[in-house]
């Protein structure tokens, strides 16, 4: 800073302020008043302060330079450039910076041959990005096409399963008369009445025989909900005992339905429901839908649904308990 102006009560205050800030005595300055200020009226009202400009001259100014220059700075060192610099430095700098250069020039190929190797480059790594996507494409149809395969043979070897099983003997169904019939309902709703009482479930039970000689058991009451069971389990184990029941020392095989809560009405509406729904989408994507595993019972009832729809077809799969229906679109 070569200047400083300050102001004071008095000329000589704001003199002495200059003075400090710029570290000089009087005769290394020039002083220049520029307000002499008043010291105002009753009470100081009206006061001025006084303002002064105090410039340093050019000799105290190189003179503080020098001194500066020629002071090491905080770790000992001095300014190499201005004090240790040899007379030919800047001229041996150039030469060194032009000659460095040079020699770069003289690495650097031709422009346009570098960026002929550029584009080879880059179209190389094209090309085998392109070649990798091409693989991974042809991986994924041929993993695409096995799997096909996969299902087509599993599909045959489901139909020959079934096929097998329509081999085996058919059952020899039990024909009676109205007394055997009477003896054998009798015999079953007492069979019934003692699980019932078990499990401390009270109702009423209502039979029939159908057009088939089927009996048909329904069970209707309170809280049924633990007789029937989750999915209706201990609906089908009931079902289970009472056919072995039925049919223990017999040669022909005596046919009985139980129903509870009239649970297996409002199940075969929602198996209905549940295949017709899995053939339509069989049909309008044409991949194989399969539904979750089910009793026996439940597979007819979804075998009838899907015969009465054209275009798709039925089939088991899997062993009891995880024996399900798969359905699938026709050829």
């Amino acid at each position: 800073m070569s200047f400083v102006e300050k102001q004071a009560k008095t000329v000589d205050q704001a003199i002495e302020l200059a003075l400090a800030e710029l570290n000089a005595s009087a005769e290394e300055v020039l002083i220049e008043v520029l307000d002499e200020g008043e010291s105002g009226g009753l009470l100081g009202f009206g006061r001025r302060p006084a303002k002064v400009r105090v410039t340093m001259t050019k000799e105290a100014k190189a003179k503080r330079e020098a001194e500066i220059a020629s002071e090491p700075d905080e770790l000992g060192f001095t300014d190499y450039r201005e004090v240790n610099e040899p007379e030919d430095y800047r001229e041996r700098l150039a030469d060194k910076f032009e000659k460095q250069a040079q020699d770069i020039s003289d690495q650097e190929p031709d422009s346009k041959l570098e960026r002929n190797k550029q584009h080879d480059r880059r179209q190389r790594n094209r090309d085998r990005r392109g070649d990798k996507r091409r693989t991974d494409r042809q991986g994924r149809q041929d993993r695409s096409e096995r799997k096909l395969r996969n299902n087509r043979r599993q599909g045959r070897n489901f139909a020959q399963h079934e096929a097998k099983s329509e081999d085996k003997p058919e059952r020899k169904y039990a024909v009676l008369s109205k007394d055997e019939q009477k003896v054998m309902e009798e015999r079953c709703l007492d069979f019934l009445a003692a699980i019932f009482s078990g499990l401390e479930i009270h109702g009423t039970m209502a039979s029939f025989y159908d057009d088939e000689g089927v009996l048909h058991v329904e069970v209707d009451g309170d809280e049924l909900g633990h007789a029937i069971g989750r999915g209706g389990e201990n609906l089908e184990a009931i079902q289970y005992l009472t056919t072995l029941a039925m049919n223990k020392g017999r040669e022909d095989y005596f046919r009985v339905l139980v129903d509870i809560g009239k649970y297996r009405e409002k199940n075969s509406r929602m198996l209905r429901q549940r295949a017709e729904d899995a053939a339509y989408r069989a049909l309008d994507t044409g991949r194989q839908q399969s539904l979750p595993p089910m009793s026996a019972s439940d597979r007819r009832v979804v075998h009838l649904t899907v015969a009465s729809i054209e275009g798709v077809y039925s089939l088991s799969q899997g062993e009891e308990p995880r024996r399900r229906v798969l359905i699938r679109k026709s050829q």
